[in-house]
């Protein structure tokens, strides 16, 4: 017993030692994401096929009579060069449902999809932005 109580200091530092450790590695992993008040999600997704993107962006606002505004998606290239943009897209109902393909992309490059909009809330009018990246 008396062993037992000598390692206790030394087993519970190593314990704080082994919780902060992972507390930290979370933190450096997650990235923290805007909280919106009247989007309910944003859902982006990017992908290719046979040298074509296949751009897909939902919006949804927390209540379905909301109009979402000022819709803009964005694919870029890896140096920041815009190499498809499609404008003025609009909800009146709360979703905003995207969909576009573009060719031609390049093997290997990788490509950022963006959406940014307004939702125009009952509370409040925010600015909604985010993107993906992907590699084909």
């Amino acid at each position: 017993m008396k062993k037992i109580i000598k390692f206790l200091p030394v087993i519970a530092a190593i314990m704080t030692l082994v919780i902060m450790t992972s507390i930290t590695a979370s933190a450096a992993d997650s990235t923290v994401k805007p909280r919106y008040s009247e989007t309910s999600s944003i859902f982006i997704s990017l992908r290719f096929y046979s040298d074509i993107a296949h751009c897909s962006v939902t919006v949804m606002s927390n209540d379905g009579s909301i109009p979402i505004v000022n819709g803009e998606v964005t694919l870029t290239d890896s140096s920041g060069n815009v190499v498809a943009k499609w404008s003025n897209l609009y909800a009146s109902n709360g979703c905003l449902d995207f969909y576009e393909m573009h060719t031609p992309v390049t093997k290997g490059e990788t490509y950022t999809l963006k959406i940014t909009a307004t939702v125009v809330g009952k509370h409040s009018t925010e600015k909604i932005s985010e993107e993906y990246t992907n590699t084909y």
